[in-house]
């Protein structure tokens, strides 16, 4: 007696997407997303703190000053304050300090209006470092602009600095003129490069988080599909 075979036939399923295998992985690139953010790096774009030589710029409601500073090819950054090295002052009105655009043509400073106007951290002190912090300015790569200070209502203040060049960074032209009036008029030159530290972070380079998570999503439907 001969037996049939039946030949079973399997039909293959797809594979099952478990959820939490995806929530797992979008999980982590997200992580990894902001572990990428937070490694961005703090720098100083310029300083001529060091400059210090006995020159100083006698600053008061009357009266303002201006320097340049060049943010360098290749990275754009994210303004994280401004130091300034203050001498003698008299009375506790801190001085307004702000950051202009550079115009190409014409007056050196574009006007009428500032990029952003700092905010003094802690008490305007004498003979001392005093720091004014940005919201977060944007500094474009390649691109010059002005840190402008000026006295405020009857105080008087000086802004120590020298005839040096530059620590970190560049400098290429410093400006005085009337603290009543808007800097974009400015166009008296001044041989005294102020001291002053800006610092900023590094805006991080377009990373490949976003083709890791892809990455990841596109293996999860190639197996769905087979």
């Amino acid at each position: 007696m001969i037996r049939s075979a039946t030949k079973l036939q399997e039909t293959k399923k797809p594979r099952q997407i478990n959820p939490m295998k995806i929530k797992n992985i979008l999980t982590a690139t997200v992580i990894v997303g902001v572990l990428a953010a937070g490694s961005a790096q703090a720098a100083v774009v310029f300083s001529s703190i060091d400059n210090t030589g006995g020159t100083q710029s006698n600053l008061t409601s009357l009266s303002g000053k201006a320097i340049n500073f060049v943010i360098g090819s290749g990275t754009d950054y994210t303004l994280d304050n401004v130091v300034l090295n203050i001498g003698t002052i008299n009375g506790a009105a801190a001085p307004v300090v702000s950051i202009w655009a550079n115009e190409t043509g014409g007056t050196p400073i574009a006007g009428p209006n500032p990029l952003e106007t700092l905010t003094l951290s802690g008490t305007f002190t004498a003979n001392s470092l005093n720091t004014f912090t940005s919201t977060g300015l944007s500094l474009q790569a390649d691109t010059t602009y002005w840190l402008v200070v000026r006295g405020e209502n009857t105080s008087s203040f000086a802004w120590l600095g020298d005839t040096d060049a530059a620590t970190v960074g560049t400098n290429n032209n410093r400006l005085f003129g009337n603290g009543g009036s808007t800097p974009d008029t400015w166009n008296s030159a001044s041989g005294i490069l102020n001291a002053a530290t800006i610092n900023a972070t590094a805006v991080p380079e377009p990373s490949s988080v976003g083709l890791l998570g892809l990455g990841g999503l596109a293996l999860i439907l190639r197996r769905r599909r087979n």
